[in-house]
């Protein structure tokens, strides 16, 4: 459960002005798995598209992190191409 300290950051947050969203300045990128059946390889395809996200994709199904350790590396490629 959230402590007094903690709503007050999360009110200070909010009320905070967002000057910069990290969305317009760092590259979005996107795995497609494309043997999802909880979302599907298209409606992936298309939110990617939508975030001018670079893309790779990966036959697997749902579980990828789990079951298809060479996409680690494909997630790891992304989180060192942004990070600042």
């Amino acid at each position: 459960m959230a402590g007094p300290a903690t709503g007050t950051l999360v009110a200070a947050c909010a009320l905070e002005e967002v000057t910069d969203a990290a969305r317009k300045t760092l590259p979005s990128r996107s795995l497609i798995i494309t043997r999802d059946y909880l979302l599907s390889p298209a409606a992936s395809r298309f939110m990617a598209r939508r975030a001018h996200a670079h893309t790779a994709e990966v036959e697997a199904s749902h579980t990828v992190p789990v079951f298809q350790h060479g996409a680690a590396g494909t997630i790891e490629q992304a989180a060192h191409a942004t990070t600042r």
